[in-house]
């Protein structure tokens, strides 16, 4: 509809310092639409720093290996709300690939 989209990526309270690298470019916009995690700390942060509607979406993606995938279950099992999926891979690590556990349910 004419509206002019700026993305800025890699920024985040965990690199406050690249944030504030581009306040005054976050501060030019009419509307701000923040998609980061589940725990809602953008938005708050943003709405300290700026002065313009800040509109928070909260989405959940997480990779790593922690603990032969105890940390992954240990998510799913406290905060069953905040798993859309779970693929749990060589949680033994003793396989050389990958394949997920159970298949994934919709």
């Amino acid at each position: 509809f004419g509206n002019t989209v700026l993305r800025v990526r890699d920024v985040g309270v965990a690199g406050l310092h690249r944030l504030l690298a581009r306040r005054d470019e976050i501060e030019s916009a009419e509307i701000v639409i923040e998609v980061a995690g589940m725990e809602a700390a953008l938005p708050s942060v943003l709405k300290g720093l700026i002065s313009r509607p800040v509109v928070g979406v909260p989405t959940s993606i997480g990779t790593g290996t922690h603990f032969g995938g105890m940390v992954a279950l240990e998510l799913a099992v406290t905060h069953p709300a905040r798993i859309d999926r779970l693929a749990l891979l060589c949680t033994s690590a003793g396989g050389a690939g990958g394949s997920p556990a159970v298949p994934p349910q919709r």
